[in-house]
């Protein structure tokens, strides 16, 4: 009798969706969605003043948030290389070429989300990473709009360039070996994923056009990712 329960517990937990990135996806796609339509990408960048703002605001955040996670602990064991992120220096590389000085732009230092461990920190570089799977759509839309005004000025939506697809599936791996190995922290992963979007949507809400936020389909494109977060 012991021995037909242990099975039975077997064939349900095999029918359970396994730990990671694609569950993960699943359990945020609510804030997800509200932060695409809250930024309203790339309808929201009409200018290249626009454009100047609008990282300059990313900055604000993406400096402090990719400075907080590099502070944890535990990446190199996980086969995170998270000196290689490059989001700040993609967007100073940016800036330099708008002549923006990075020490005049004002940082959301009270604004981070409350990252406290390991997998909370896992959950926060989710959204980061997956961010650059939408730049790649942004920027194009950017490109057609703005022309070669923003040449040598594009490198924070451009991502990892030809690489971006095969550093989101490493990181994918990454975080499924993660969310396999320690099954209790997964709860940790999916909070630093919503409070990261929650953070980013907040902070970035100022510079959204209205307009641009009627406009959007149902399936917005952010990828803050989707049209960018994630696959």
């Amino acid at each position: 009798m012991g021995f037909g329960m242990t099975n039975s517990l077997l064939d349900i937990r095999a029918q359970e969706p396994a730990l990671g990135a694609d569950t993960l996806r699943l359990c945020t796609a609510m804030e997800h969605r509200e932060v695409e339509r809250t930024l309203a990408l790339p309808g929201s960048i009409q200018t290249m003043e626009d454009y100047r703002r609008w990282l300059v605001r990313f900055f604000g955040i993406y400096q402090p948030l990719e400075h907080l996670l590099s502070g944890f602990a535990g990446w190199t064991a996980a086969g995170i290389r998270i000196d290689q992120l490059g989001h700040t220096e993609a967007l100073l590389k940016d800036l330099k070429a708008m002549r923006c000085d990075p020490d005049d732009i004002e940082l959301a230092l009270r604004e981070l989300p409350m990252i406290q461990t390991l997998g909370q920190a896992f959950g926060s570089l989710y959204v980061l990473e997956g961010s650059k799977l939408g730049g790649r759509y942004i920027l194009k839309d950017l490109s057609g709009r703005l022309g070669r005004d923003i040449e040598g000025m594009d490198a924070f939506f451009t991502g990892y360039g030809a690489d971006t697809a095969v550093r989101w599936a490493s990181f994918k791996g990454a975080l499924d070996r993660f969310s396999t190995l320690r099954p209790l922290e997964f709860p940790e992963v999916i909070a630093g994923a919503k409070m990261t979007y929650a953070a980013i949507g907040a902070w970035m809400s100022p510079l959204a056009q209205p307009a641009a936020k009627e406009m959007l389909p149902t399936r917005a494109n952010i990828e803050l990712p989707r049209a960018g977060i994630h696959e």
